[in-house]
């Protein structure tokens, strides 16, 4: 269960997706009830969103009822807040201390969560037993994702934002085939900032048609109790589609990073500083961060070739530019 982020980013990329609008504005909720087959337990979820919520309910009452569920007791995660950075509502994830389950993040998809009740029954994890349907239509590459967070965290945790564009039914046995991938990590925020997620494809040409987002208020394995996300204004970057528009916050470049790909090191060059210069791994861990004005040089020849994901921050830690970068 700590794991959970890493394997929602994989299982989000393994299932079948129907298209729906992003309804990135988190203005208009609806309100539902989840328990099996009772006590069940008022959620509520923003329009066009899914909570991790309600399977959380229902997989520890079926785990209870299995001999298996131990003294955990489900509660919500998702909420409703008039904190918003637009508009009157943001919504709200927390990360939950669930007894003997630990701490499970709260998570916000825009692709519907369900899972495996017989698997689940028959002794399985929970997280093994999950499954995604929905998301956003698309017929264009996306470059990224933007959305305003605004993040408190309980101790060392952080938060991520989970990206995967799919081209439906072309992989193998009429699998999805995963085209475009990315994750950026959070940080503490008293503020809202804009945080852009970089698509990174698997080749130059290929067009995805489905777009799965996510949002976990806790990374990893260390996740803590009462670490709260607040998303708002969540929008997709790039393309043609009347939907989709240009980056509000990152149209300007603070940093060049040269040369790209690159053998091991990379050279910085900052117009703006001092400026923070973060490097992830595509699940969102941090491998290297450097503060420096001017010029600088980054040696990642210790990491295997690939794709990594980095983010400019100024002295205030506001996001300044977002990117990639390959490792040959």
């Amino acid at each position: 269960m700590k794991a959970i982020c890493l394997l929602l980013f994989i299982i989000l990329v393994q299932h079948t997706l129907s298209a729906q609008d992003i309804k990135g504005e988190m203005e208009n909720w609806r309100n539902y009830r989840s328990g099996f087959p009772f006590p069940t337990i008022q959620l509520e979820a923003p329009d066009g969103w899914h909570g991790l919520d309600s399977l959380v309910v229902v997989g520890v009452q079926l785990m209870q009822l299995s001999g298996g569920g131990g003294t955990a007791t489900p509660v919500k995660q998702v909420y409703k807040s008039s904190d918003g950075r637009n508009g009157t509502q943001a919504a709200m994830l927390i990360s939950k201390e669930m007894d003997s389950l630990g701490v499970i993040p709260g998570v916000l998809s825009n692709a519907q969560i369900g899972v495996d009740i017989m698997a689940v029954m028959g002794g399985g994890e929970i997280m093994d037993a999950i499954s995604y349907t929905g998301g956003t239509l698309i017929s264009n590459r996306i470059t990224s994702i933007e959305a305003w967070v605004k993040y408190q965290p309980s101790g060392n945790d952080s938060a991520s934002v989970f990206v995967a564009a799919v081209l439906t039914g072309r992989g193998a046995g009429g699998a999805d085939s995963l085209i475009a991938a990315g994750a950026t990590t959070i940080g503490s925020t008293n503020e809202y900032i804009a945080v852009t997620t970089p698509l990174i494809y698997t080749d130059p040409t290929t067009v995805p048609d489905k777009l799965i987002i996510g949002f976990s208020s806790s990374s990893g394995e260390n996740g803590t109790d009462g670490s709260t996300l607040y998303i708002d204004d969540v929008s997709i970057i790039g393309g043609t589609d009347a939907h989709i528009k240009k980056s509000s916050a990152y149209e300007k470049q603070y940093i060049q990073c040269y040369p790209n790909p690159a053998t091991g090191v990379i050279h910085l060059k900052s117009s703006a500083g001092p400026v923070t210069w973060t490097a992830y791994e595509l699940t969102g861990k941090q491998i290297h961060q450097v503060t420096f004005t001017g010029t600088t040089m980054a040696d990642y020849s210790i990491y295997p070739p690939g794709m990594y994901i980095y983010r400019v921050t100024d002295h205030n830690g506001i996001v300044l530019q977002t990117g990639n970068f390959t490792l040959l």
